[in-house]
């Protein structure tokens, strides 16, 4: 009864993955993953890969994480892809990564979908299927990687597929996507209102520390472009950009 109650009260830990109570130790964990409890498989083989509470090893950590696979867990199928992708625990094996992202994806596991559209990125077809699913489940960086591949097509169709998943990303905080977006309103028609759009964007970025809108930002208060001219605005973030981090 004990250790079911310490099982009840497991939460899910900032990797996304599942961290151990003090009330499960190590022993009762590796005999709850021996029993086939896949939670306190996922759980070992996290406590493996991050040397968490236990020595770090990475060919535990694979073990693990295949036996959740093997039972069909999402999760488990997405981290034992990462771990044959970088070669951790086991040789790089790019085909069975591949092939564990699919089944992965194919359930829903949102990080599996972003990963396999980058893994797929010399294919336009498949890269923006798999982008686009995790795009549309609020994924950021599939939405900013979706309008990249968007705004290198050819035509105003893609043009605006392009605008659209930047400014998604962008309304998110996503901080390369309002300065790029920025860059687009700023190298547009030039109009007074598309500029003012562009500060915005760009400022937002800027205040994020993106180095790139530091320098445009500056450029834009010495000239005036979309805001009056301030020169000592234009100064400091002049200064912000070359600061050395």
């Amino acid at each position: 009864m004990k250790k079911l109650m310490a099982l009840t009260i497991i939460l899910f830990s900032s990797f996304g993955l599942f961290s151990m109570t003090p009330e499960l130790t190590i022993d009762a964990l590796s005999e709850q993953a021996e029993a086939g409890r896949v939670t306190a498989q996922k759980i070992l083989a996290e406590k493996f890969l991050l040397g968490e509470g236990i020595f770090q090893n990475n060919e535990l950590a694979f073990y693990w994480f295949n036996k959740a696979a093997a039972a069909g867990d999402p999760e488990s199928l997405y981290q034992l892809a990462l771990l044959y992708k970088r070669g951790l625990g086991t040789g790089v094996n790019m085909n069975e990564a591949l092939s564990l992202l699919n089944k992965a994806a194919v359930t829903g596991y949102l990080k599996a979908q972003y990963e396999l559209g980058i893994f797929y990125r010399d294919n336009d077809d498949f890269s923006i299927f798999w982008l686009e699913k995790a795009a549309e489940r609020n994924h950021v960086e599939a939405q900013y990687r979706l309008a990249e591949i968007y705004l290198l097509k050819e035509g105003s169709y893609f043009e605006q597929l392009g605008y659209y998943w930047l400014n998604r990303a962008a309304v998110r905080e996503h901080r390369i996507a309002r300065y790029k977006l920025g860059m687009l309103y700023r190298e547009g028609d030039r109009s007074g209102e598309d500029l003012k759009i562009a500060f915005k964007w760009i400022s937002q970025s800027a205040e994020q520390g993106f180095k790139e809108a530091e320098k445009e930002l500056s450029r834009m208060y010495r000239e005036g472009i979309g805001t009056d001219v301030d020169m000592e605005k234009a100064r400091f973030w002049q200064d912000r950009s070359r600061r050395v981090l």
